[in-house]
This record gives C-alpha cells, structure tokens and sequence, in this order.
C-alpha cells in the first residue's frame, strides 16, 4: 500500500557505489530504513541536500509489511530551514540529536506528537542565534518523550528538596543536585525561544550534559556511543 509520510532523516550509510540506506524518523511508522539507489547527483528527485541529519521530508513509501528494505519513491522538504544546516554550531546539535533519536527510538511505532515536538522546537531554533542550552535542552525533553520519567512530574514528586541550590533531583536511581539541578528544572519547563534567558556555565551545562548521558547509558544497554558528544561539547562555552 503506497503511503505519504512525514519523516526525519536521522544517519545514513553508503551502500554500493552511489546508494545509500537511509535511517530516518516517521510520524507513522517510528523508525524506518529506506534504500536510496543514487545521492550522487544534484538534479532529479533525491538531492544529497535532502539526507542531512534532521531535514523533514515528505516521502511516498510502500507499506507492504514484509521484511524487506524498501525504497523512497516520491520525495520532498516538508519544511524549508533557513540556518540550521548551515551554522556550524547548529550542526553539531543536529547531529547530536540524529544520533540520540536513532539510539532512543528503535520501534517501529507512531510518533506523531514526537515528530511535530522536533517540527515546532527545530523551527524555532531555526530562527534564533546559536544556544550552547539547545542539545542538552533536547535531549533532556527527547528523554521524556522515551519514558525515562524526566518529566515535571515524576522528577518534583521524587525531588528531596525544592528551594536554592540545594534541590536534589531524583530520575530512577540517580540523583540530580545542586546548580545542575536547577539548570535541568529550567531546561524542563522552557520552550526553544527561551533558551537565551537561561544563564548557566559551561562547566555545568557539561556536567549535566555527561550526567544524562550517563543515565542513559545505565539504562539502556543498546544505547550507542554518540560520536558527536565529544565536539557538542566543546560548543558549550
């Protein structure tokens, strides 16, 4: 059955002399693989512009069932980014979050809320300068979208204290404290345009960055290593 779907180019990888197998995010389906015959050229339907990380395409699919590769027949933008595939600082987070999307969410199930979650922050990021908070702030809220319970209200019912720099954050067995506590309730309830009224270091947007990371990692034993975490961050001064 021949479907149109909205969908997420999260990595890719060669295949032959010109394919490539396309791993991407869909509103309807999760996470899917698609063959793409030829990237080489610069004309006809598949541009190598269109499989950069996090570029929203509309795609017409084959949703037969059968456990086979499929192929991308028809293919558009769905949304037209004006900065973030072309600001280095703002590709780094795209790749970051590529990567984490990838590793998160694995199952072949809807993510409509999650699709247009990443549709409406991306845009906004989009037209906004550069954020050292915008990858910890997305993979903090991508978190929450995967059930490790970092949410508003799993993380203050667990909380030991509420007040100051002495909050102590609790998400399963690991404990949050002090200014990277408080930075994670920040990050909780801002929406993408208001990152810039958050202040925080360097060296505590790193610690909360590797305790999360760390959190995952305990948590998920098929969770890869984020080959983007090392230069992500070196953009967080």
């Amino acid at each position: 059955m021949w479907q149109s779907v909205r969908a997420w180019v999260l990595l890719k990888y060669p295949y032959g002399e010109k394919g490539a197998v396309v791993h991407c995010l869909t509103d309807l389906y999760g996470r899917q693989a698609y063959f793409v015959p030829s990237v080489k050229s610069k004309s006809g339907m598949m541009r190598p512009s269109f499989l950069l990380p996090m570029t929203p395409l509309l795609i017409t699919v084959n949703m037969n069932g059968k456990d086979r590769l499929e192929r991308m027949q028809e293919v558009r933008l769905y949304h037209q980014f004006e900065t973030i595939h072309v600001h280095p600082e703002k590709q780094i987070s795209l790749y970051f979050i590529a990567e984490l999307l990838h590793g998160l969410f694995k199952e072949q199930t809807e993510q409509t809320a999650l699709w247009d979650f990443l549709l409406t922050e991306l845009d906004a990021f989009d037209k906004e300068k550069a954020d050292p908070h915008f990858a910890i702030y997305m993979l903090v809220h991508l978190c929450a979208f995967a059930g490790y319970g970092m949410d508003d209200s799993s993380l203050y019912s667990n909380s030991k204290m509420n007040q100051g720099e002495h909050l102590v954050l609790q998400i399963g067995e690991k404990s949050i404290a002090g200014k990277e506590a408080l930075l994670l309730r920040q990050l909780l309830s801002a929406k993408a345009n208001d990152l810039k009224n958050i202040k925080s270091s360097s060296q505590i947007r790193r610690s909360l960055m590797d305790q999360l990371i760390a959190f995952l990692i305990s948590n998920n034993d098929s969770m890869p290593k984020l080959k983007s975490i090392e230069v992500l961050r070196e953009c967080m001064d």
